[in-house]
């Protein structure tokens, strides 16, 4: 399903120029590409997708500044949350969007790597370490997420969402 809402996601940012087909295509030859950097040490992939979290992760941010959210109703929906009735739709490829548990999947696959010395202080450090990692990795995660939903209820939900006088 990722590779097919990318090739989707592809095909709008292209502004069709690019077909479904293309977008799968160039989606799973950077699958292959990064699979083939993996071979080459843990260390090149890490920081080519550190970079481009990086990236992600400023442009969403200054995406946040630029169309400022009403910040009365980002607290009001993030206490109370609600879906306006004719944006199920929305409400469903946002959540398909921010929701990725896969991040906790990575994060302990990466963790298997480390083998830490079998005594007391060794594994205490490499658990710390570890919950350190996992926090930072998850709070990275949560902010880019929220700018993503805030960006996104900032710029589209007013010719999306229908109002509740309609």
């Amino acid at each position: 399903p990722e590779v097919i809402g990318t090739g989707f996601a592809i095909g709008i940012l292209s502004n069709g120029a690019i077909p479904l087909w293309g977008g799968v295509l160039l989606c799973a030859c950077s699958t292959l590409l990064f699979l083939t950097l993996s071979y080459l040490g843990l260390s090149y992939l890490h920081t080519i997708v550190g970079g481009m979290v990086a990236i992600m992760s400023t442009c969403f941010l200054l995406e946040c500044w630029m169309s400022p959210p009403d910040v009365g109703q980002t607290i009001t929906g993030t206490l109370i949350p609600t879906l306006p009735v004719g944006s199920e739709s929305i409400g469903v490829g946002l959540l398909g969007a921010v929701a990725m548990p896969h991040n906790l999947f990575l994060q302990s696959a990466l963790v298997l790597d480390r083998r830490p010395a079998r005594n007391r202080r060794s594994i205490s450090y490499a658990c710390w370490y570890t919950t350190l990692e996992t926090s930072l990795a998850l709070a990275v995660s949560f902010v880019v997420n929220t700018s993503v939903l805030l960006v996104a209820a900032a710029s589209f939900a007013a010719s999306y969402c229908p109002s509740k006088d309609q």
